[in-house]
């Protein structure tokens, strides 16, 4: 069974860079979940020997967190970028997506209301494969 673990939790000393942190982190833990704000990007890294694999992602106000500190209604709205998020990243060693790029083109998908702000869930693996 696969333990979800977010690598954003974890403060990042200056002498390490982050993308040291992440790979060494994969050695640890295979399966990644985080939130990623609008204005942010989500840009994992697997080891040179394994490739991204997105097990989950979702547009929207799931629930209340590091991007949605307070409940100002309209929990709950969402859309599944589980697709969209494959097709960008799955089989790759690392990819790179703006939330706002999402945001912006999906905001007409969620049933959130146009004029809030939304954020990123995705989870993902780093497995075993070929890019």
């Amino acid at each position: 069974m696969l333990t979800s673990h977010n690598i954003d939790k974890y403060n990042v000393d200056t002498d390490y860079p982050l993308r040291v942190i992440r790979l060494l982190y994969f050695d640890i833990f295979p399966y990644v979940a985080g939130e990623y704000c609008d204005g942010e990007t989500f840009h994992p890294i697997c080891p040179q020997d394994k490739v991204i694999f997105i097990t989950e992602a979702f547009l929207g106000r799931l629930q209340l967190g590091r991007c949605i500190p307070e409940d100002s209604g309209h929990l709950g709205c969402f859309t599944s970028l589980y697709t969209a998020m494959s097709r960008q990243c799955s089989g790759r060693h690392e990819c790179e997506v703006r939330v706002a790029d999402l945001s912006a083109s999906s905001s007409t998908a969620t049933s959130c209301p146009p004029d809030l702000e939304m954020y990123l869930h995705v989870s993902y693996e780093c497995s075993e494969g070929k890019t």
